[in-house]
């Protein structure tokens, strides 16, 4: 009896350190943890550490912060001077007007070595920062392979680390390609910390691929730099990490402010979310929820290209003592912003010297720099790949609505050439052996460069007018449905009465569409109305011809997948008028093997064009009703 019931203490007993083991196992699977950061030889950064992914958690977030982490607020002032770039887009050489070319990753290169050799004497503590779409937009993407099995080099990542970069935050373009291809960037090229607190499921990427939050201290301020991609325009049906899920920016950001209040002494969102986008959290309601913090806080973004402060502090992008910053697009600026911070204060104090430092200059030291960095770390990379690049693949018709400008203003405007030869070189590529489409359209941002009249175009031209990595899907519509997505495109046009206060040479959020000879409409202008699409028709017939059967449509990705205004949402116009956008992922959507690019490329190749036919055929017509018409009506 004296033995069972000491059995029975012992099992109690066992239970018991067993139950309490697994509470105490239970709760550190809710504890984030933190991973000590191997410092580059100019880093900013006495120690620092990277916080792992929050990996879908809710409520509160619980830190597991270093031991030697400082308990205290710093004692003196901190002088912290911030370079900043975004959407560079692989954009690494730049040809000029002049037929010379601008070593865009030399010349950043160059202002941040400069400031960081001058830092000391002037005690100020330089840190180097990217709000992403590091890459998708020039030919250099194609050293990223399309498979794991084809994977050669990130030139961005690679040339961001000869270039000292600190860290970068994931943008939606980053996942183009697969989280696998996205991976074997990182891992062979990135050696600093890529963040994003709100990438929350993947299949592929891990704590050791990205972090949530970069922690550091530098004179005794701890510093957070919290990174954030955006949740409404990175693609989510990626064919390599179907779980692949971004949470919504202001309820993550939020978590991190609470896991991290007292225990820092600034915050530093480093975003690629965009500044001010119509129906979408951006940059400034980011910069509100800082504001209820109890330290200093500036916001850095990317995404929406916007060029902000470049004149000056402008109090337009201050939000309650929070400012934003956001460089432009495609290395025509670098940030460079100069803060005073006091340990006694959570007042941002902004230099005058806070500049955007044009990337198009004459400065001779600084190209003398660019150039001998493009000469060690970027020329030995591509040249192996200037075959590829300078492959011929026709000739431009001298037409000089083919330039640069002439098509940047036509994508969001009017009918445009370059899209009808695309649309149709896709339709005829993907149908050759299989009638697998009707229709196919194009996105006009997903236009972005020129060609030289008459001259042979390459690879390397066409990749620059369609940079993007978008995979068609094939989505099916009835006659009906094709109707109201045909209205709500024309209303996306941007009329003549706006053209005049954008820049169309920019990207317009709008989401307009261009589509393959079989559809042609009508679109109207009438005073005080969207533009209105009239007189549909589809293979020469009207929509009404086609009732009860299916039509196929063949898009990118990227709208098929409901960006800008393409899921119901509300669009706002720069004039004032708002219209809710038609919902394309409420449709049977089936992806497709077919790249859009590559289509084109494959169709270029099989026709071996002297002059290729683009130009303008009658698939829009604009017109203006009359002010009678408009009375009479």
């Amino acid at each position: 009896m004296k033995t069972l019931r000491h059995l029975f203490i012992l099992h109690s007993v066992f239970l018991s350190l067993l139950l309490v083991s697994t509470d105490a196992f239970s709760h550190a699977r809710d504890v984030i943890q933190v991973a000590p950061l191997e410092l580059h030889k100019n880093s900013p950064f006495d120690r620092a550490y990277t916080l792992a992914p929050i990996s879908g958690r809710t409520g509160n977030l619980e830190i597991r912060w270093p031991d030697n982490w400082p308990s205290k607020k710093p004692s003196e002032h901190l002088k912290l001077r911030i370079f900043h770039i975004n959407d560079l887009h692989n954009k690494h050489i730049i040809e000029k007007e002049d037929g010379d070319v601008r070593f865009v990753t030399g010349l950043i290169a160059a202002h941040v070595s400069k400031a960081r050799r001058e830092a000391s004497s002037k005690k100020e503590h330089v840190l180097f920062l990217s709000a992403g779409d590091d890459h998708t937009g020039a030919v250099y993407d194609e050293l990223l392979g399309y498979s794991p099995g084809s994977f050669k080099k990130s030139l961005a990542y690679h040339a961001y680390s000869s270039a000292g970069l600190d860290a970068a935050v994931l943008g939606n373009h980053e996942f183009d390609r697969g989280t696998q291809i996205l991976k074997q960037a990182i891992n062979a090229d990135a050696n600093f910390p890529l963040l994003s607190s709100n990438l929350v499921a993947s299949k592929n990427l891990d704590a050791d691929d990205y972090a949530s939050v970069l922690l550091g201290v530098i004179n005794g301020w701890r510093v957070a730099v919290v990174g954030q991609t955006s949740s409404e325009d990175t693609k989510s049906n990626l064919a390599d990490d179907p779980q692949l899920k971004v949470a919504p920016q202001l309820e993550n950001m939020n978590q991190i402010l609470t896991a991290v209040e007292g225990k820092v002494d600034v915050i530093i969102a480093l975003t690629h979310i965009g500044y001010q986008q119509s129906g979408k959290v951006g940059d400034q309601d980011i910069a509100e929820l800082l504001a209820k913090a109890s330290v200093p806080a500036i916001v850095i973004g990317g995404h929406s290209h916007d060029t902000l402060h470049k004149s000056g502090i402008n109090k337009e992008h201050i939000y309650s003592g929070v400012p934003v910053f956001q460089a432009g697009q495609w290395g025509d600026y670098i940030g460079d912003i100069q803060l005073n911070l006091r340990h006694d204060s959570k007042e941002v104090v902004i230099s005058n010297n806070t500049v955007l430092h044009s990337l198009k200059q004459n400065n001779a030291s600084l190209i003398s720099f660019s150039e001998q960095f493009y000469k060690t770390s970027i020329a030995p990379i591509i040249t192996d790949f200037d075959d590829v690049l300078n492959e011929p693949l026709g000739r431009i018709p001298d037409d000089s609505a083919l330039t640069k400008n002439a098509i940047l203003v036509d994508r969001y405007t009017a009918e445009l050439a370059v899209a009808n030869f695309i649309t149709d070189a896709v339709m005829q590529t993907v149908n050759t052996d299989n009638e697998i489409a009707d229709l196919a359209a194009i996105n006009a941002s997903s236009i972005v460069n020129g060609f030289e009249p008459g001259e042979m175009a390459t690879f390397s031209d066409w990749y620059n007018v369609i940079p993007y990595a978008d995979t068609l899907q094939l989505i099916e519509l009835t006659p009906n449905q094709l109707r109201e997505l045909i209205k709500s495109n024309a209303q996306r046009l941007v009329m003549p009465s706006e053209q005049e206060s954008l820049d169309l040479t920019g990207f317009i959020n709008q989401g307009f569409l261009h589509f393959s000879d079989a559809l042609r409409y009508e679109v109207t202008y009438e005073q005080d109305r969207r533009p209105q699409a009239t007189n549909i028709q589809f293979n020469g017939k009207p929509l009404e011809h086609y009732a009860g059967q299916t039509i196929k449509l063949l898009v990118g990705d990227y709208i098929a997948s409901g960006n800008l205004g393409w899921r119901g949402q509300t669009i706002h116009f720069p004039n004032g008028d708002k219209v809710t956008g038609f919902d394309i992922k409420s449709l049977p959507i089936k992806p497709t093997t077919y790249k859009l690019r590559d289509s084109v490329l494959k169709n270029l190749r099989a026709s071996h064009h002297k002059t290729i036919d683009i130009r303008k055929d009658g698939r829009i017509k604009l017109s203006r009703m009359s002010q009678q018409a408009e009375k009479n009506k």
